[in-house]
């Protein structure tokens, strides 16, 4: 299926003749498939903060917010902080939510209710909050029920309304001002990102302004409020855009490295339909091994090793690799592949692994055997079941699978001599994060395997999903885990091409639109040394 992709590039030419720009705002229903290329673009240094799910990076910022425990028992949510910092780009917040909570699938709603240019004769008073401009909303509730629990999140304007007769008139999108969020499973803390000097339809200028004003609301699917923060104001002072530096080539790999393993979910089996993103993406990165997800019942192993010896070129020191697949033999209409340029064997205790009480049904998993350098690598691609939230049916049955997929890897390693272990797949951890330690434990001589730490190239997220038609927001769905006692990582990252500056775009022949319009996952990149003995 072909994909596209709009994001409005704003470029600023600063003291110096240095120059930046910022990312308003992405949408797949326009192409644009170039920048100018006459720009002289440099790479992003770190920001202040990463938007990662950690939060060591919050350490010296005090709370603007201190709320005592006292919600009702029956809430989800009782907050007890808010942190907040900004840079040039973004307004960044750190809240304490007082319990472990699923924020984009929550019994009631989270409001993040925000007079966003400090003026209180702008907008509405919403709950405590005078001028209120923007509302965010997490777990919105649907317009088809209002009276459920929702999903996803949701943006409003207090001063513009959508006409759905209206070609022209936009509905508003959380991706419209960049909001994102970590982590993407269960957690009591969380970090959000809104994007400053987005322009939303009859509503001021977003977060440009000398300070902001807001206030968190939860309150039940009735609509009453269960617990609120205080109202907090905060000071926007000047900062510089950070300039942005490429110099070396973000996509090479060093001379130490033993093998680069890619993983990416193909969304439906996208790649052999619209062959091109994917094919540019990959003879760029340049892998000796790709750990496929949703590929299809349709596809095969000969069809994949076919797709990928005609369009994924290889590179000179490779001339005569071709690429062999071990195609998943269970998993329903979604199946996993690995795919690589090495010796390659199927694990017969990885074939299919059916669901005791669904013998009809199969795990999507494939594992291989990989011998790189003369040492022997047990792969394995994986899929989780997808959606859901904590305690749902879907969490449970991502339980159930990691578990038998923990049992059919150990079996595998006590009947190969494997050097090493490697996992990568969709691990849709959008409940709790249990699933990735079950899954991993124990599995390296005891210990259990260790994820790499995969950040995207602005070095401003690791999340390795978006998609702007869905509800939800970007979030890291996608991990590689491996043999720390084996193995070190060189590098990782996640590749979303629209980082790359123009030089190394056109270096790599891609273009700028090409992982958006490959799929709704970006691939995830892991460059491995074997360890010395």
């Amino acid at each position: 299926m072909n994909r596209t992709v709009n994001r409005a590039v704003q470029w600023r030419t600063h003291v110096g003749g240095a120059v930046f720009l910022t990312f308003p705002q992405l949408n797949r229903s326009a192409m644009m498939t170039t920048v100018p290329l006459s720009l002289s673009l440099l790479a992003l240094t770190a920001p202040p903060i990463v938007l990662d799910g950690t939060f060591d990076d919050w350490s010296s910022i005090d709370p603007i917010v201190e709320h005592a425990a006292g919600a009702p028992v029956t809430s989800q949510v009782d907050f007890r902080s808010v942190r907040i910092t900004h840079d040039y780009e973004y307004v960044y917040l750190h809240v304490d939510f007082g319990h472990v909570v699923n924020l984009q699938a929550l019994d009631g709603r989270v409001a993040i209710v925000l007079d966003v240019d400090g003026d209180a004769e702008t907008g509405e008073q919403v709950h405590g909050v005078d001028g209120v401009d923007v509302i965010i909303e997490l777990s919105p509730a649907s317009d088809r029920f209002p009276d459920r629990p929702g999903r996803g999140v949701g943006l409003r304007s207090t001063t513009y309304e959508h006409d759905p007769d209206d070609e022209t008139s936009q509905r508003l999108s959380p991706y419209d001002i960049s909001f994102a969020m970590a982590p993407t499973y269960a957690s009591r803390d969380f970090e959000f990102r809104i994007e400053r000097g987005v322009n939303l339809p009859d509503t001021p200028t977003l977060l440009r302004g000398d300070s902001f004003r807001g206030q968190l609301v939860f309150t039940n699917v009735g609509g009453s409020v269960l617990d609120a923060t205080d109202v907090f104001a905060y000071e926007l002072t000047d900062v510089s855009p950070r300039q942005l530096r490429q110099e070396y080539d973000p996509l090479a790999r060093s001379d130490a490295t033993d093998f680069r393993i890619v993983s990416w979910n193909a969304e439906h089996g996208s790649l052999v339909p619209n062959p091109g993103p994917f094919a540019r993406v990959l003879s760029a990165l340049q892998p000796d091994i790709v750990l496929w997800q949703e590929l299809t019942d349709k596809n095969s192993a000969s069809q994949i090793s076919a797709w990928m010896n005609e369009h994924v070129a290889s590179d000179e020191l490779n001339t005569e690799a071709r690429w062999h697949v071990v195609f998943a033999e269970g998993g329903g209409p979604l199946r996993t592949a690995v795919a690589s340029r090495h010796q390659i064997d199927s694990v017969k205790a990885l074939a299919v692994l059916p669901y005791r009480d669904r013998p009809d049904r199969q795990v999507r998993v494939a594992g291989a055997a990989v011998t790189i350098s003369g040492k022997r690598l047990l792969v394995v691609s994986v899929h989780l079941k997808c959606c859901g939230a904590m305690d749902t049916r879907e969490d449970r049955q991502r339980m159930t699978e990691v578990r038998m997929i923990n049992n059919a890897v150990r079996n595998a390693i006590a009947d190969g001599d494997f050097d090493g272990v490697i996992f990568g797949g969709d691990l849709n951890l959008v409940g709790e994060r249990i699933p990735k330690i079950m899954l991993a434990h124990g599995l390296d001589y005891g210990d259990s395997l260790v994820a790499v730490n995969a950040m995207q190239l602005s070095r401003a997220s690791n999340a390795t999903w978006s998609e702007p038609r869905s509800p939800f927001t970007p979030g890291r769905l996608d991990w590689l885990l491996y043999s720390a006692s084996s193995m070190t990582v060189d590098r990782g990252f996640v590749l979303d091409v629209t980082d790359l500056t123009p030089k190394w775009l056109d270096r790599h022949n891609l273009l700028f639109s090409d992982t958006l319009s490959a799929s709704d996952h970006f691939p995830v990149v892991a460059d491995l040394v074997w360890a010395t003995e």
